[in-house]
């Protein structure tokens, strides 16, 4: 009775209106604030969590510009690399074939006997370098050095402390074994009637005996013209031939392995095949020239024609050995890694390549270039023509409509007549 008297007294109202007013609005504020901090932490960890996002995201961005830009600046270095190497390399090949140029003029001065012609060829001289021998190793499956060639870079002397940061020594280039052979395969004087007077050669690739070369069935696989040529000359005028040689076919495309050529059904008879590098490093080489001529001058008059055929394998030299990668230089060429060079003649043929069966060759039975590769567009017209395929492709435009998007013809994607590639 007591308690409930004290709550109807005005002590106890005035206490209660007193927490009422002291308490609500602390509760209130309490609440408020607890609400404030809630959303002041939930808006600050969403503007964290999108500035970390920003931050990663311009991170990223940046990353990728700079690791964009620095591939394309080392793509820029490496293309302007392997350009400078290709440009240097086409200016030492022609200042090469200039030198040939003065040596067909010199040799057109010298009295045309055959104790002449064979100092002029004793004297013009060449290194050559080839690989070591090679042998199919245990397993079958790739063929291998019989000898490794060691290459160690040497400091021979102490390195200066200025040149101490980043010193850097280079092993001896080994370009293969060497040898000193004659440019020329032939000299040759030849009479306004176009027959040979005089002739001397080197080793065994040409006929040493006098021929009349009016008859292109008396040339070099019987594919030479030039004597028509040669009659349209006047003194100083100098004729080049084409590259000529006999095409060398192969029964595969790739590395010559006898897997390969058991799935072909194809007896394994790698000497017998065209030579292609580390594919077949046992293989038959192409073997051919290209031939110089000017007049030969007597009393003011053209008194004949002298020729010199040139080794062709001089002008290969400068692209079997090159590498675009840090090696440089290679005894033998690796088509299967694709760091190779090769070369191509004003009428896009293939004259110079690792795989040897790609290069422009003739048959040395009727003298006519061997029919090329041809893409599927190129094929159907040559049909078409009904003629034979050197006229054809005499008449079709060189480089006509490149483009990565035409297809090998069926008819002539075979192995054994792969050499040359006229469209693509």
């Amino acid at each position: 009775m007591q308690i409930q008297s004290w709550f109807k007294g005005i002590r106890a109202k005035l206490i209660g209106i007193f927490v009422l007013i002291k308490m609500i609005p602390l509760v209130l504020i309490a609440w408020y604030a607890w609400h404030a901090s809630q959303q002041l932490g939930e808006e600050v960890s969403t503007k964290a969590s999108n500035m970390a996002e920003a931050m990663l995201s311009s991170i990223k961005t940046v990353g990728k510009t700079v690791t964009d830009d620095s591939i394309s600046a080392l793509d820029l270095r490496s293309r302007e690399a392997i350009e400078t190497l290709t440009t240097d390399t086409a200016k030492e090949i022609a200042d090469f074939l200039y030198d040939r140029d003065r040596d067909i003029r010199q040799a057109s001065n010298i009295e045309p006997s055959e104790a002449n012609f064979r100092r002029f060829l004793s004297e013009h001289t060449r290194r050559l370098y080839k690989h070591g021998p090679w042998k199919l190793a245990e397993d079958g499956k790739s063929w291998i050095p019989e000898n490794a060639v060691a290459r160690e870079a040497k400091i021979t002397r102490t390195v200066l402390p200025d040149n101490a940061k980043n010193f850097h020594a280079r092993a001896p280039e080994y370009f293969g074994e060497v040898e000193q052979r004659p440019l020329f395969v032939e000299i040759t004087f030849v009479d306004l009637n176009g027959q040979e007077k005089t002739k001397v050669t080197s080793g065994n690739l040409t006929e040493k005996s006098l021929k009349n070369v009016v008859d292109r069935n008396n040339t070099f696989v019987r594919a030479e013209t030039y004597f028509s040529e040669l009659k349209k000359l006047k003194p100083g005028e100098i004729y080049v031939s084409d590259v000529i040689g006999a095409y060398v076919p192969t029964q595969a495309i790739g590395p010559y392995l006898p897997a390969t050529l058991e799935k072909a059904g194809k007896p394994f008879k790698p000497e017998e095949s065209a030579y292609a590098g580390t594919e077949n490093p046992v293989g038959k080489r192409f073997h051919g020239i290209v031939r110089w001529a000017t007049p030969m001058v007597k009393n003011g008059q053209i008194a004949g024609y002298v020729t010199l055929a040139l080794d062709h394998d001089h002008i290969r030299q400068f692209s079997d050995r090159l590498m675009p990668t840090e090696e440089r230089y290679t005894p033998i060429s690796d088509a299967i890694k694709g760091n190779y060079a090769f070369l191509w003649d004003h009428k896009s043929r293939s004259i110079s390549h690792p795989r040897d069966y790609f290069i422009v060759g003739y048959n040395p039975q009727t003298g006519q270039p061997e029919t090329p590769w041809l893409d599927e567009d190129l094929y159907a017209e040559w049909q078409a023509s009904g003629k034979p395929a050197h006229e054809f492709l005499a008449e079709t435009p060189f480089f006509k409509d490149q483009s990565l998007k035409k297809k090998p013809a069926k008819a002539r994607a075979k192995p054994a007549r792969w050499h040359w590639i006229v469209v693509t």
